[in-house]
């Protein structure tokens, strides 16, 4: 809007046969003059329009845009108040025809919620930063692990290449950062980026956990289904003993039927 208006001035200087200075007139061929950074601008307003109808507002974003529609509202107030008291009808037409649509606006704005940041506009290269991360992940476990104890060759080899990889990330994250973007909401995107992965990763390895304990109950129960086929004889000390007993006196026995038979 800035440069519009700038530039609508500078037509106003040439329409009055005033030619524009160095600094203006190179400025002026650059945009492209007043009617190419007009079409930029209602495309912008047409753009921001739908934005906020479809409800893709950051909490920012929202917050800012109803502070702005309020404070609309609260001057439109003032104005129709002082068109009314003087009798000017038809300017308290065309205020309370802004009024009507500012209130409309600001209904629209809070029948949705400010959704994520990261929802609205995720990283551009966030599949690369993904992918980085997945290959940090086991080195970081390995580092975690080897605290206390010697590395071997391969460990330590494998371990130099984690401060790389980290540097990687942090350039692929630095890269997606919009042309026009504060700093504020560029590390807002990024931190939301990292919690998303934690988390993920976070469930991933609960979820392995979760499935090779069922694994083992499934073996122990395959085990106890194994044996439940099977007659487990219990003696007792006292049973033992008689048992030894009888099988003691049946070899006797036989032992002197041979005799005698000879």
């Amino acid at each position: 809007q800035n440069a519009l208006d700038t530039l609508l001035i500078m037509d106003g200087l040439l329409l009055r046969g005033t030619p524009l200075s160095d600094p203006d007139q190179e400025f002026y061929d650059a945009v492209g003059g007043t009617p190419a950074v007009q079409s930029k601008h209602d495309h912008l307003k047409r753009c921001m329009q739908t934005q906020v109808e479809e409800g893709k507002l950051t909490p920012s974003e929202r917050q800012k845009l109803l502070k702005q529609v309020s404070e609309r509202i609260d001057h439109l107030n003032d104005e129709l108040q002082a068109a009314l008291s003087q009798s000017r009808e038809k300017k308290a037409h065309v205020l309370k025809l802004q009024l009507e649509k500012a209130k409309t606006r600001q209904s629209a704005m809070e029948a949705h919620p400010a959704r994520s940041p990261l929802e609205l506009y995720p990283l551009k290269y966030q599949s690369k930063i993904q992918l980085l991360r997945k290959k940090l992940q086991p080195l970081k476990k390995l580092e975690q692990s080897a605290k206390g104890r010697l590395l071997t060759v391969k460990e330590t080899r494998e371990l130099s290449a984690m401060d790389e990889i980290e540097e990687e990330i942090r350039e692929w994250e630095k890269n997606s950062r919009g042309w026009f973007e504060g700093e504020e909401e560029f590390e807002t995107r990024v931190k939301l980026a990292r919690a998303k992965f934690a988390s993920s990763s976070s469930s991933s390895d609960k979820g392995a956990k979760s499935s090779g304990n069922g694994g083992a109950a499934k073996t122990i129960g395959a085990g106890k289904k194994s044996n439940a086929g099977m007659t487990t004889n219990w003696l007792t000390p006292g049973g033992l003993a008689a048992k030894q007993a009888a099988l003691g006196k049946k070899a006797a026995a036989s032992k002197t039927k041979k005799t005698n038979g000879g």
